[in-house]
């Protein structure tokens, strides 16, 4: 296939523009249960202000009732969970992980579009751990095991071999 996704939305135009791959990150997870000292809100902000003391970036931040959820590259998980013990922060680390975003104008407002990623990825077995959204990216954090398969599930989807960004 060419630059077209086989993926259409409005009026059938093609909904990738490209496909970003971040390899070897890990996800931290801190449950506020396991942290009860500290309320919800200000636990996150010392997390974060923590990350941002060790110029750590974080991705893929997620804040539920019960715990926040990111992303940041293995090469600097330790020092990440070094600095969250060093705090006294209970928490769970799991490397070994990848962001494949899909992005695209085309995304907005057309349906169907996280469907047809989960089909692809589903077909070939991978297991998408968590996901993200915007109005042009769609984001899925999976085993990096699995991302030949997924690149794989992508070409099918329409995405353009030289679309592919390697972060």
């Amino acid at each position: 296939m060419s630059g077209t996704s086989a993926v259409t939305g409005i009026e059938g135009t093609g909904v990738f523009d490209s496909l970003e791959i971040s390899s070897e990150q890990s996800q931290m997870e801190i449950k506020f249960a396991e942290n009860p000292d500290v309320n919800s809100g200000m636990l996150a902000k010392s997390v974060f202000d923590i990350m941002k003391a060790r110029n750590i970036s974080l991705d893929m931040i997620n804040m539920t009732y019960d715990s926040v959820l990111f992303i940041c590259p293995d090469k600097l998980s330790e020092t990440a969970s070094m600095a969250l013990r060093e705090a006294g922060i209970v928490f769970s680390c799991m490397s070994g992980v990848s962001k494949f975003s899909f992005a695209g104008t085309g995304i907005k407002g057309a349906s169907g579009i996280m469907d047809s990623i989960l089909a692809s990825f589903d077909k070939r077995k991978i297991s998408v751990l968590r996901t993200t959204d915007s109005h042009t990216t769609i984001s899925c954090l999976i085993s990096s095991s699995d991302s030949d398969k997924a690149l794989e599930a992508s070409l099918e989807l329409g995405i353009s071999e030289d679309r592919i960004i390697r972060v």
